[in-house]
Parts: C-alpha cells; sequence; structure tokens
C-alpha cells in the first residue's frame, strides 16, 4: 500500500476542487447502505505463501484488509460450498465471499456498507442475516437481513437501544429452521460488569422482538447455539469462570439458570467455541487451569458430569496458544479442532503454525498443518472452520504488515484423509450439585506422586502438589527388526523413551526438518504412566522427534535430545 505523502502547505484552487469533489463522492458511496455489484474476485496469489506440511491448499481471499472487528464466519451453503462472511475496514463494511469450489480458487464477492459488524449467518436460502451496531462505542444494537444474495439491498431493525458492550470475539447470532434470527449479547452501563441478555425475532425479517435479561453478570466472552429443536444455548464467560445457559423454550430465556462448567485460565482469556453434537449435548473449547481444554457436556444442559479433554498445554513462556480457535464436529461427533500457536525463538521472536487436532472416541491426532511466519506475538487468527465432503476448511487471518494493520485472508482446504487420533488424556469433573472433581496422577515408577483437584465453593480450583527437579529425557531407540538401525517398513512407528519422575503428560513432536518447523506428528497428551506412543500414518522419509515432559506444578522439562527413524514402504 503506497504511504500517505507529507502535508502541502500550499495548495491550488483547483486541487481544493477536486479534493472538495472527491469528499462529497466519496460521503455519498458511503451514505446509503448499499453493497457494491458482485465481482469476480482475482485468484492470484503472492508470494510468499505459508508453508504446507501435508499437501493441503491455500487460497488467497483478501489481501487488503484492513479490519480491527476480528469477527469472521465460515458458512456452509446450500449447495455445500463455503461462504467467507467477515467484516472489513475497521468493521463497516460486511465482505460476503461466495466460493465456486471447495478450495474456493474460484469465487464472487460482495462488499455492504452497514456501519459496524459484529456477527453474521446464512439462513436456509443462502442469505446472509447480520447483527450490527452504530459508529461508536455503547450504541443501539440492529439485526439486518439482505433481500438478495449479494445483498445489495437488506433491512436494518434496531432491537435494543443500547448501551450495548462490542466484543470482537463473541459468536451471537444463530437462525432457526424456519429462518427467525436468535441472538445474545452483553449489554453494559452496570456496576457488576456487562449483563447477559438473550433475544428472539418475532419473525424471518425481525418486525418485532422479544428480549430476556438480565440473565447473568459480569460477562466476558459468549456463544450461542440452537439445539435440534431451536432452543437457545449461550456459553459465556466471567473473570473466573466458564458457566452455561439453556433456554426454557424457543421464545423464551425467562427463568432459565446459569450452570457452572468450568474454571478460566485469566479474566483475559479469550478461547471460547461451542459446537452442538446428535444429542444436543455441547462441545466448548476454552482455555482452562491446564491449557486449551474441551469440555463435554452429558446432557444438553451441562447438568451431568463433563469430561474435560487437555488439547494443548499451555506453553507459558515458550510461547502460547491464540484467541481464533473454532471446534466444529464432523460425523459420528468426531470433533476438529483449529487454532494458531506460537513459540518463542527470540526476543520478541516467535514461529506462528495453523495447528489442527482431530478427536474421536477419547483420543486425538494433532499436528500443525502450516508454518505461516515468524515474525511477532499474535500475528494470526483462525478465524473459522468447516467440514465440507471429507474436505476440513480454515479459514485464517495472517498480518502481512504489522505496521500499518494490513490483513491478508487465507482458507486452508485439506482434503482426503487425516492421521488415525492418539490416545489423550481426560479427566471428568461432578459439576452437580457441588463442584468436586479428582485428577490422580500414579505413575508406576518410585516415588509415585499424587496430584488432588479440587474446586473450593466459589469454583477456583487448588492443586496440592509434591514438586520435582528438573528432569532429562532421553528418547531409547524403538524396537526394529530392520537390519539398518531405525528404519521401518510401515507408516505408523512406534516411539518410546524414558520415564520421567513425576511427570503427568509428555508431548511429543515429529518432524520432517532438524529445527521442528515442519511437525508431521504432534501429541502433546500422552499419559506420563506410559511413555510411548506410536505416530498416525506417515509418507516414505527421514524424519526427526524428541519429546518432554509437563511436570506436576505445570513446567515443561527441556526437550530430549533428537533421535530421527526412516519410513520406507516402497521396496528400494
Amino acid at each position: 500500500m503506497p504511504s500517505a505523502k507529507p502535508k502541502q502547505t500550499r495548495i491550488l484552487p483547483s486541487i481544493v476542487l477536486v479534493v472538495g469533489l472527491l469528499l462529497i463522492a466519496l460521503l455519498a458511496l458511503v451514505g446509503p447502505l448499499q453493497a457494491e455489484p458482485l465481482r469476480q474476485a482475482a485468484t492470484a496469489t503472492p508470494s510468499p505463501l505459508p508453508t504446507s506440511v501435508n499437501g493441503g491448499t491455500y487460497t488467497l481471499i483478501d489481501d487488503e484488509v484492513v479490519s480491527s472487528i476480528e469477527f469472521a464466519r465460515l458458512e456452509v451453503d446450500s449447495n455445500g460450498l463455503p461462504v467467507l462472511l467477515y467484516g472489513d475496514g475497521d468493521g463497516s463494511e460486511l465482505v460476503i465471499v461466495r466460493c465456486q469450489d471447495i478450495a474456493c480458487v474460484n469465487r464472487i464477492s460482495a462488499r455492504v456498507a452497514i456501519n459496524k459488524l459484529l456477527n453474521a449467518v446464512l439462513d436456509s436460502q443462502d442469505r446472509v442475516v447480520f447483527l450490527r451496531y452504530s459508529s461508536g462505542f455503547n450504541s443501539p444494537l440492529f439485526i439486518g437481513r439482505c433481500q438478495n444474495l449479494d445483498c445489495t439491498t437488506f433491512t436494518s431493525i434496531q432491537v435494543d437501544a443500547g448501551p450495548i458492550y462490542q466484543n470482537t470475539y463473541d459468536k451471537m447470532l444463530d437462525v432457526s429452521s424456519g429462518n427467525i434470527p436468535s441472538f445474545a449479547y452483553f449489554r453494559a452501563g452496570s456496576s457488576a460488569g456487562p449483563l447477559l441478555f438473550a433475544g428472539r425475532c418475532t419473525t424471518p425479517t425481525c418486525t418485532g422482538a422479544n428480549i430476556d435479561g438480565t440473565l447473568a453478570s459480569n460477562g466476558r466472552l459468549l456463544r450461542l447455539a440452537l439445539d435440534s429443536n431451536d432452543v437457545p444455548i449461550v456459553v459465556y464467560t466471567t473473570p473466573t469462570e466458564l458457566s452455561i445457559l439453556r433456554c426454557t423454550s424457543t421464545t423464551s430465556c425467562t427463568g432459565a439458570t446459569s450452570q457452572f462448567v468450568a474454571t478460566v485460565i485469566t479474566p483475559s482469556s479469550a478461547v471460547l467455541s461451542l459446537a452442538l453434537d446428535a444429542q444436543d449435548r455441547p462441545r466448548i473449547l476454552f482455555e482452562g487451569a491446564f491449557g486449551l481444554t474441551v469440555a463435554e457436556c452429558a446432557d444438553p444442559g451441562c447438568t451431568a458430569n463433563t469430561t474435560f479433554r487437555v488439547i494443548e498445554h499451555r506453553l507459558e513462556s515458550t510461547g502460547n496458544v491464540s484467541s481464533g480457535d473454532e471446534i466444529i464436529l464432523g460425523a459420528n461427533d468426531e470433533q476438529f479442532i483449529a487454532y494458531d500457536r506460537q513459540e518463542r525463538y527470540g526476543l520478541n521472536q516467535f514461529y506462528a503454525y495453523l495447528f489442527a487436532q482431530r478427536c474421536l472416541s477419547g483420543s486425538c491426532s494433532g499436528r500443525n498443518l502450516a508454518l505461516i511466519n515468524d515474525r511477532s506475538q499474535k500475528i494470526g487468527t483462525v478465524m473459522g472452520t468447516a467440514y465440507i465432503n471429507s474436505t476440513w476448511l480454515i479459514a485464517y487471518r495472517d498480518s502481512f504488515s504489522p505496521v500499518n494493520g494490513f490483513f491478508r485472508v487465507w482458507l486452508f482446504s485439506e482434503p482426503g484423509s487425516y492421521p488415525t487420533p492418539t490416545p489423550s488424556a481426560t479427566f471428568t469433573a461432578s459439576v452437580t450439585p457441588t463442584p468436586s472433581a479428582t485428577f490422580t496422577a500414579s505413575p508406576t515408577f518410585t516415588p509415585t506422586p499424587t496430584a488432588t483437584f479440587t474446586p473450593t465453593n466459589t469454583h477456583t480450583p487448588t492443586i496440592t502438589l509434591t514438586p520435582s527437579l528438573t528432569p532429562t529425557v532421553t528418547p531409547s531407540s524403538p524396537p526394529n527388526a530392520a537390519p539398518q538401525r531405525n528404519r521401518y517398513t510401515q507408516s505408523a512407528v512406534p516411539l518410546a523413551w524414558q520415564p520421567v519422575s513425576r511427570a503427568v503428560t509428555y508431548e511429543i513432536q515429529v518432524a520432517t526438518d532438524a529445527a521442528f518447523q515442519q511437525i508431521a506428528f504432534l501429541d502433546s497428551v500422552v499419559p506420563g504412566a506410559a511413555p510411548n506412543v506410536t505416530t498416525s500414518s506417515l509418507p516414505d522419509g527421514l524424519y526427526y522427534w524428541r519429546v518432554r515432559a509437563l511436570l506436576q506444578g505445570g513446567a515443561f522439562s527441556p526437550w530430549s535430545a533428537v533421535e530421527t527413524f526412516i519410513i520406507q514402504t516402497a521396496p528400494g
């Protein structure tokens, strides 16, 4: 983008006239709430591309996004094709990208001036329904509906006079089977903090709306989804807790009560995503005490025992997991989780990876899909994910110009199979009527430590642990009957290492390069009592692997020495 020119000390009358005419024309374009006509988007992709690890396809959607509102949604239309909805121009424009193929190489797009986008979804006729607010903070809340696919015209109706609390990470809109919009939001202006409200339009065009509040106080983040009966389910966080609220009917949330689910790690935690399985049981992705975690509820209201699955341990001083994470469910309630992860390699320098986890029947497999770049912390965000015809799609926003705030929007598509999930650690907490849980780690070696995880009455967990020294981890030579050491003729390789005293879990990384920038296999929750793992199916080639232990108390051991192995399934 060209840089701004220096301010001129003299301006000729003709220049003044030209500038004035340009300003008048610009105001004429911005003033009406109209969209520009559909246009065929360019398919050229600038260099450098993200570095693909597993053969996926990257499509550049937009390389000049200027946005401080980080809302985006990846929808699937009635033809089974992806539609990407996001805000641009500081959220003042709704961008609608309709893909003509799974990878979105061919696509058409439209831009709609709506004056601050909050959320957007598709209805059953593939038209966009959205929430917006007027310019400025603490403004009224409006709901809009496009009248056609390219949204050249739309209706916009105020549903709350405000002041509303705008949060860019909230996903707070859904549409029923009858195209009736339901929404949830926080309202500002209370000493108790942001207040949770829920509403539902009385008609598809929202000629009227029923609003229920105050349903909860001191809210921070929220997600809304409609169950199979169109009853709203809302999950939200306060500075200390993750809670769920299931409305009493399709038309009202009056009388609904909040149910505590878990303790969040910090008041600034911004990881929250919601999916419902075939029985309307919530799967909630959040940042918990042990890191990026999925709460798997046993019933639609999360009133019975809840199983917690740790997806990614906190990286502490070595990096973090970003805020734009998403969970979706595939066939047989298989979980697909996309997130971006940063690892520090120097002073304020980070590798940024696009990571993925696939979980089924109590086990997960994980790997990085790309090394996005290696500049600074929090330079990218997962914007949405979808699973279409055995293809996993992930929308990703990458900062290609951190100085002036320009972004690129990518769509990653990975067709075909995905590695078979590998074992992951879970623990179960009973949250009714009084939250209580016991999490006991008992390795088979001596001494035998025990960790007791006991939430207090305020749901703040207290942990009693036995301190340990920092161990060293040395991978053993994997058993192999082939003549050459560490050469395998099968694609899934068994790996083992020496156990570490007081290890809660192990993290194993297998890469195609010695710097571990190209991760081919990852399992971050191997049980501490089982120092071995079998990789997913890997292509022929040379691999590097290492392991470290997560110790009781939350610290990681150093990485082990690096070992190598070779896979050669084809005769050679």
